[in-house]
């Protein structure tokens, strides 16, 4: 999204299951283990966010948690956010991945938006806060780019408790009620 609209931005470059990495080219990074290394970045942070539902949902579609359990993705989560793995099933788990980390992020926050939200405002937002000049209009940017195959899952669907209010809290103030 990023990229396409101009901004070089790596996923998963810098920052990946394996460690921190030299940033080269790029002048950002998306990939969701960037979060465990925010305390080591002097940098400003734009925290995209996406609707909770679709999110758990893709972890069962892909099956995430259901992977072995040498997974270099998952033993990254263990080693960063190993309470999310003191939950039972996958539901629960996907449930407290996306509130944990998404927390993580609230922290070192200079923005937050929508992925949907992405608009040619925000991207010279972001721009101007890289380096980068802004654009007269924005190209065709799909923000909707995740391509994990998805469960539909809705808040009937998650078992009721402490986390599914702490999750549908979060959900509601990033506007997803």
């Amino acid at each position: 999204m990023f990229t396409l609209s101009g901004v070089l931005t790596g996923h998963e470059r810098a920052y990946n299951p394996w460690g921190a990495h030299p940033w080269g080219r790029y002048v950002g990074e998306v990939g969701w283990e960037a979060a465990a290394y925010l305390a080591d970045f002097d940098g400003p942070v734009f925290h995209v966010v996406r609707d909770p539902l679709k999110v758990v949902g893709s972890y069962l579609g892909y099956g995430f948690f259901e992977k072995p359990q040498d997974n270099a993705y998952q033993a990254c989560l263990r080693r960063f956010e190993p309470r999310v793995f003191e939950y039972r099933t996958s539901v629960e788990k996907g449930m407290a991945r996306y509130l944990y980390w998404n927390q993580r992020v609230e922290e070192w926050t200079k923005e937050r938006f929508r992925i949907e939200d992405f608009d040619l405002e925000k991207r010279n937002e972001i721009a101007a806060a890289v380096g980068y000049p802004p654009v007269p209009h924005l190209p065709p940017v799909p923000t909707d780019t995740h391509h994990w195959p998805r469960k539909n899952i809705g808040w009937d669907d998650m078992p009721d408790g402490a986390l599914k209010g702490d999750l549908q809290r979060m959900a509601e103030g990033y506007g997803y009620g």
